[in-house]
């Protein structure tokens, strides 16, 4: 048998899986924010209860947001931020007594759904959590593509492609000016643009200066406008608190959308133009068969629709093959490809 632990920013959760994958055993419990040592605690907890229940497992996977340097063998860029720095593969394998395979948990979101989920027999896969943070994992012929320093998928801390940006009608002439002198003319003095006319525009002046996108919220990374600090899902309800004062969860924006209310279907609907401007700049670079979504945020059946309708606007074609799919195992992805990590160790 075989344990996989998700250790998340706001829960930590452990499953147990035969070599057929079925379940065994599951637990979750809410994750120690903070505390790096009661985070150890916790997981070394959760294996000993399944492993009193079950035995010992052949095998320990453990997904984690961000990645172990190469260099320094520590953890680094974690939005669960008190991990940042910690030596935590060999403290985890000291506590538990056993090597341990860890990797970053949008990575196991993706090996779950290309081994048995909803991206299986695809051979470019691009899998994006949209949850407490933004974090994502690609797979491309046959393997995870993790990078020469564990920074593959981090597409949620590129700037927000195509912001909007604070100004008045009044100021149409200056923007035009500023769009000449960029865009210029070829020698027969037609303008570039021209020859993309078919497509809509991408830029565009908002007259809220809390609808606009640049520069942008900070980001615990240090960065502002940060992808993740847009289509997370705390980027989802910070937007509706900065626009209308009020502190909602995420289900609360969504049921008020469905009846209508103006607000919250603006909120909505910007979210979507996100989400789709950020997948757009996958598809330019990657051109993936499937992006898979996970996460809370994925539970907006709407998406699926919404996002692909409004991708178009971004992407260098006139047309797209590639497939926006919610995960089949949705929020157990995570874990299960966790749990999943010793058949790519073995291969």
């Amino acid at each position: 048998m075989h344990i996989g632990i998700d250790v998340g920013g706001s829960k930590i959760e452990i499953i147990v899986i035969d070599n057929s994958g079925n379940e065994l055993f599951r637990q979750r419990i809410v994750a120690p924010s903070g505390s790096y040592e009661n985070t150890l605690m916790a997981i070394n907890d959760l294996v000993v209860e399944a492993e009193v229940q079950l035995g010992r497992a052949q095998t320990i996977g453990i997904g984690m947001p961000g990645s172990i340097s190469a260099h320094s063998q520590k953890v680094q860029n974690s939005n669960s931020t008190w991990i940042n720095g910690q030596r935590f593969k060999p403290d985890i394998e000291q506590l538990l007594c056993r090597n341990i395979d860890i990797e970053n948990d949008a990575n196991c979101f993706v090996l779950s759904e290309v081994s048995d989920g909803a991206a299986v027999d695809s051979t470019s896969v691009f899998g994006a959590i949209l949850g407490t943070g933004c974090g994502a994992g690609l797979w491309i012929n046959g393997d995870l593509v993790t990078g020469a320093n564990g920074l593959g998928g981090e597409w949620g801390h590129n700037p927000l492609p195509f912001p909007t940006f604070f100004g008045s009608h009044s100021h149409e002439a200056e923007q035009s000016i500023l769009l000449d002198h960029f865009d210029g003319v070829d020698k027969n003095g037609v303008k570039p643009a021209s020859i993309y006319a078919h497509k809509e525009a991408i830029f565009h002046q908002v007259d809220s200066i809390d609808a606009c996108e640049y520069p942008g919220p900070l980001c615990y990374c240090g960065k502002r406008g940060c992808i993740e600090s847009w289509i997370s899902g705390s980027g989802f309800t910070d937007d509706y608190a900065r626009l209308y004062k009020q502190t909602l969860s995420a289900p609360e924006i969504i049921s008020l959308a469905k009846t209508g209310k103006t607000e919250a279907l603006a909120v909505v609907n910007r979210y979507y133009e996100r989400v789709a401007k950020s997948l757009a700049q996958v598809i330019n670079i990657i051109d993936p068969e499937v992006i898979v979504l996970g996460g809370g945020m994925s539970n907006i059946d709407a998406l699926y629709s919404e996002v692909p309708k409004r991708w178009h606007k971004c992407i260098f074609s006139c047309q797209s093959t590639t497939r926006l799919v919610k995960a089949k195992h949705g929020d157990s992805s995570g874990v299960r490809g966790a749990a999943s990590l010793f058949r790519r160790v073995s291969q």
